[in-house]
Formats: structure tokens, sequence, C-alpha cells
């Protein structure tokens, strides 16, 4: 295995890995959900291993190297791999859970972001309302018709 970059940013539960390219990774101790570009370890906390900002990360052999005092074994590493469900073969039970998302929405949501504001004074909140209804409306389009790739066409 190859790898290089430096840390990131440090957290108790994870430590976030940048590559020179840009890219992110993370490891994450074991009671982390497991998630695209993410090294799952039996490490029990990140914020006690000395770690800087800045330090090296590097892979060598079976082992991967973050700064001068972590060390994870790579032996038994498994790429996560993700698994979308199948688009429900009845629409309308699909339909009955938007619309029920809906109302709960309405009745407990707060204004902003997709739920449209009763004061819409300015006209920052007027476009992005406009441009939310437009991509969303985009997005059920596509859902609806099974088009799964064009859903994230921005």
């Amino acid at each position: 295995m190859k790898f290089h970059g430096t840390v990131h940013s440090i957290f108790d539960r994870m430590v976030n890995l940048k590559c020179p390219n840009g890219e992110l990774y993370t490891i994450a101790i074991d009671s982390v959900d497991n998630a695209p570009n993410t090294l799952i370890t039996d490490i029990d906390s990140f914020s006690k291993q000395g770690l800087a900002i800045g330090d090296q990360v590097y892979a060598e052999g079976e082992r991967l190297y973050v700064g001068k005092n972590a060390a994870v074994m790579l032996q038994q590493v498994h790429v996560w791999r993700s698994k979308l469900p199948s688009y429900p073969e009845d629409e309308e039970i699909l339909r009955n859970h938007v619309a029920a998302a809906q109302l709960w929405i309405e009745a407990h949501g707060k204004a902003g972001g997709m739920k449209r504001s009763a004061e819409t004074a300015n006209p920052l909140d007027q476009e992005m309302e406009r441009l939310l209804r437009e991509r969303s409306a985009g997005l059920l389009e596509a859902l609806s018709k099974g088009e799964v790739s064009l859903a994230f066409i921005s």
C-alpha cells in the first residue's frame, strides 16, 4: 500500500488526513460509523496520541504511520463498499413517506433552507428560496423517473 499525507485535523474519535492532491481520509475509532475514505481502528482516542496538525502520515509495509507516536496495522483492512437500496417497487409508499415528511417539517421545522420562511424580506433569501425550489423540483423529477445519475447534476 502506498500512502503519503499529513494530519489535517484531530478529534477525540477521529483524525483526518490530507493527501497532496487535497483528498481527505479519516482514521476513526470503532464506535464511529464506517464511511468512504475511512479506516476504522481499535485505537480508543486520537486526542491522547500526541498528534499535531501537519504531522507526516505514510504507509510502509503493513503499517500506516501517523506522526511519530501512532501506527495502524493494515493486515485485515477491508475496503468499504456502499450498496444503495433499490428503488421501491411501489412508488406510492415512497410518495406517502415524502408527504408525511413534508407535514412533519411544516409542523416542526425551522424556517429557512428548504422550508419557506413567512418573511422573505431580503434579495438573498428570495434567490436562495428560488434556487432551492428549482433544484429540489429537478431532484424529484429525476428520482421519479428512476434516473439517479441526473439527481446529482447541479
